[in-house]
């Protein structure tokens, strides 16, 4: 979502632009990921918080006596803009009934982002999956477009296709370019090569157990993890360094440094919506990669490996690392993914909008 976000602001074909979001939005602080150009000084930022109501969504009030406030505020931000918005950008099903109203108080148009499926995920209880599914159908019925990241939405939809457009992840070719001389993080200039890395969120829909046993089995390489951990399903191995979260902005200087790059989605209902974004990364960043069979829609390139074990897994990283990667290699799996970059997906997006 921020990446889309932030290049959108960035495009050449966006005149104006303004985020308005809801304080129980997820990842409302992906503004940190959106500093304007500017020229987009004016740019209006702006949180409508709901009024607390006690036992307000019990009597039902929900809908009423808390959500007009925020319409309405919303409806005064954005006209505080010249002329009125063309679109309105949903990035949350669950806000497809607001922000519809919010399109027809600004007689504009409303687009759905629909990003993965949580109506499909292991880890909620039946009756949240069974909202979120709910929130995907009113999406699709409310909006005049509906964008996803993966094709196989539309079959779970069943959205006409003059409505829904797959628009795949992208990357900022620029910014993971391996040619850039980027400074690699004092955290990690003490741990020595071979590095073996991952960058993501350690959850129920990771499979911790390949990360153990590369560090188990490949004793001569060092497993590095960037990003959280507490939701890892299995303690990690005592040679394994867990970094934490950085800013996007630095990842860049993590993933420059592995010498093989991980994606460790497993195999379950929910994965087989997914396009993993750091795959393109590792690629710009001129990394061979090595991923697990989850889904069918991981990007197909020569340089990403696919493993069905945790066998096959381990022995293809020892692979990589017995064979190296030269600095021509590298510069040809940076050039691979030059098609994928954001500029052009934006420009997917841009050209759907403007289909009748």
């Amino acid at each position: 979502m921020g990446r889309i976000l932030y290049h959108l602001i960035h495009s050449d074909r966006v005149e104006r632009f303004a985020y308005v979001w809801w304080n129980e939005e997820p990842n409302a602080g992906i503004l940190d990921e959106l500093p304007a150009k500017a020229e987009y000084r004016e740019i209006l930022l702006h949180e409508a918080r709901r009024v607390r109501i006690p036992f307000g969504r019990s009597l039902g009030l929900a809908g009423g006596l808390i959500d007009r406030p925020r319409i309405r505020k919303a409806t005064e931000v954005c006209r505080k803009f010249s002329g009125e918005p063309l679109w309105i950008w949903a990035t949350d099903a669950r806000l497809a009934v607001s922000a519809r109203k919010l399109a027809n108080k600004l007689n504009c148009k409303l687009c759905c982002d629909l990003i993965d499926n949580f109506a499909v995920r292991d880890e909620y209880e039946n009756s949240q999956k069974l909202a979120f599914r709910k929130a995907y159908e009113t999406a699709g019925r409310l909006a005049d477009k509906v964008v996803a990241n993966n094709p196989d939405m539309q079959s779970f939809l069943e959205i006409p296709n003059n409505k829904l457009k797959c628009v795949l992840n992208g990357v900022d070719l620029k910014l993971f370019n391996g040619d850039v001389n980027l400074s690699e993080p004092l955290e990690i200039a003490r741990i020595p090569h071979p590095r073996v890395g991952f960058v993501g969120i350690l959850s129920a829909l990771t499979d911790v157990n390949l990360l153990n046993a590369v560090a188990q089995e490949i004793p001569e390489c060092e497993v590095i993890c960037v990003g959280p951990t507490k939701g890892a399903n299995h303690p990690l191995h005592p040679r394994i360094h867990a970094l934490g979260m950085k800013p996007y902005d630095d990842i860049p200087s993590y993933v420059v440094s592995f010498d093989v790059c991980l994606s460790i989605y497993r195999r379950c209902s929910a994965t087989q919506y997914i396009d993993s974004q750091k795959v393109y990364e590792y690629l710009a960043a001129g990394k061979l990669v090595v991923v697990t069979d989850a889904n069918n829609h991981t990007i197909k390139s020569a340089y990403v490996r696919v493993a069905g074990s945790v066998n096959e897994f381990v022995s293809i990283v020892r692979e990589i690392i017995a064979q190296g990667t030269s600095s021509g290699m590298r510069k040809k799996i940076s050039q691979s993914v030059a098609k994928h970059e954001w500029k052009s997906r934006i420009g997917e997006i841009l050209d759907f909008l403007e289909e009748p």
